[in-house]
């Protein structure tokens, strides 16, 4: 069995409104955009809609899930945290955004939210209350 994203799956991420992804897998990526973003206020339309694809209880689990891999992406950003593999003087398998700062983290911040959403809600998790 294989786990993570493949390539495929976090290409689709930049633009997945427009992507063939589930429409279940998008709504969870967009509860990651809400929970990620500036503008994190869920409002009646808004829960009406992930209730269509989840459970209050899966919502809970998405919705830490997602705060979770968000607050540990702005601590490790903010730390400047490597794996222990990476010594001082070997480079860095990735290169920083080219718009560093505090836009350029919250990018990296979202793209992080939306793979941990999409992996989860690829998921089924037990139903919950509402049969789903």
């Amino acid at each position: 069995m294989r786990r993570g994203a493949t390539e495929d799956l976090v290409a689709k991420l930049a633009d997945y409104e427009g992507s063939d992804l589930p429409e279940r897998t998008k709504a969870a990526l967009r509860l990651a955009d809400k929970l990620s973003g500036d503008d994190r206020s869920v409002d009646a339309d808004f829960m009406a809609a992930l209730r269509e694809h989840f459970s209050d209880d899966q919502i809970l689990d998405l919705g830490m899930t997602i705060a979770f891999a968000s607050g540990w992406q702005r601590f490790i950003e903010a730390f400047g945290i490597v794996p222990d593999r990476w010594t001082e003087h070997a480079p860095s398998p990735f290169q920083p955004f080219s718009d560093a700062g505090p836009q350029g983290a919250g990018r990296a911040q979202r793209v992080a939210a939306r793979a941990w959403a999409s992996r989860s809600a690829g998921r089924r998790a037990s139903p919950g209350p509402r049969g789903r």
